[in-house]
C-alpha cells in the first residue's frame, strides 16, 4: 500500500507543475498578443501609432471603405475631437505620431445620456495634424 502511494505522488507533481507552468507562460503568450487600442490605453505624445479600422472603430462609424480607391480609410478631423463630420480621411494602417491627448465624455446622440469616455488623439502625418478617435489608434 505504501508502495502504491508512492509511486502516484511523482505523477501528481508533474501534472500540477505543468499544469502551473501553462498557466503563467500561457497567460503572458496572450496578454502579449493583443493590440493596445488608444480607447483605453494612453500613448505618449511624439509616440508612432498606426490608425487602425478596426471592429471597435468600425463599430462607431469612425472608418469605411473609400469609394474611389477602394481602401478602407480611418476618419479624422482637422478642426478638433469629434465622432461626426470628419474632414480628413487617411487610408487605414497608415503611422502617424502622437502630438496631444485630450480625454473625452461620450453621450448617446439619441439619449444624452453619458456613455464611456474616451481619448482622441492629435495626430500629425507629413506635417499636417488632425484629431482621431481613440478606437481608431492601434499599438505600432
Amino acid at each position: 500500500m505504501i508502495r502504491v502511494f508512492l509511486s502516484k505522488r511523482p505523477l501528481w507533481i508533474v501534472l500540477f507543475i505543468l499544469l502551473l507552468l501553462f498557466a503563467i507562460f500561457g497567460y503572458q503568450f496572450w496578454t502579449a498578443n493583443q493590440t493596445s487600442y488608444g480607447h483605453n490605453t494612453v500613448f505618449d505624445v511624439e509616440a508612432q501609432v498606426v490608425l487602425s479600422c478596426s471592429t471597435l472603430c468600425a463599430d462607431q462609424q469612425q472608418c469605411g471603405l473609400n469609394m474611389e480607391s477602394g481602401v478602407l480609410d480611418v476618419y479624422t478631423n482637422a478642426g478638433g475631437a469629434a465622432t461626426i463630420g470628419n474632414n480628413r480621411p487617411l487610408p487605414n494602417n497608415t503611422i502617424v505620431t502622437v502630438k496631444s491627448v485630450q480625454p473625452q465624455q461620450m453621450f448617446s446622440q439619441s439619449t444624452g445620456q453619458p456613455r464611456e469616455g474616451i481619448n482622441f488623439y492629435e495626430i500629425e502625418l507629413d506635417g499636417a495634424r488632425s484629431w482621431v478617435a481613440g478606437w481608431c489608434v492601434a499599438a505600432q
